[in-house]
């Protein structure tokens, strides 16, 4: 994680809120940081942590898995089937399953589910490939100028 103290982070904060301005936004609050959003990094990386230790901390597609099992044991074995299905279902454009959705509704919100979709479909299908396309070309020159 990035030191906000440090001189270079906190110039760019600066020049990013500027730019906001001159445009008629509140980029100020988009850029805070948001303490929900500290806590989910901070239990992500404590997760990874537990799970290479072999202590049990599930993901959302195994709690999916963990429930429609236990629907198919306790209630029913067609419905928990057919739940598994419903709720394992990718959906193309954003590319989240269902249960992802729900989870994300039950914990945010409909505001906060429907501005990390939003944004997570931007960056996946716009920004990141751009970035990345720009990373790739800058690494190949390096390469290219480094052999010649």
């Amino acid at each position: 994680m990035v030191d906000p103290k440090k001189p270079f982070v906190r110039a760019l904060k600066e020049e990013i809120i500027e730019r906001g301005k001159s445009v008629g936004g509140r980029i100020k609050d988009a850029i805070t940081p948001d303490s929900s959003f500290a806590v989910g990094m901070i239990i992500g990386g404590f997760a990874t942590v537990l799970k290479s230790l072999g202590i049990p901390f599930y993901t959302t597609d195994e709690l999916c898995d963990k429930l429609c099992e236990w629907i198919k044991v306790k209630v029913n074995r067609e419905a928990g089937a057919v739940l598994q299905k419903i709720l394992s279902f990718e959906i193309p454009l954003i590319n989240q399953k269902i249960f992802d959705l729900l989870v994300g509704f039950v914990l945010g919100g409909p505001a906060e589910l429907i501005a990390d979709t939003v944004i997570g479909t931007i960056l996946e299908k716009a920004i990141m490939p751009a970035v990345n396309s720009v990373l790739m070309d800058l690494t190949i020159n390096i390469l290219m100028s480094t052999m010649l």
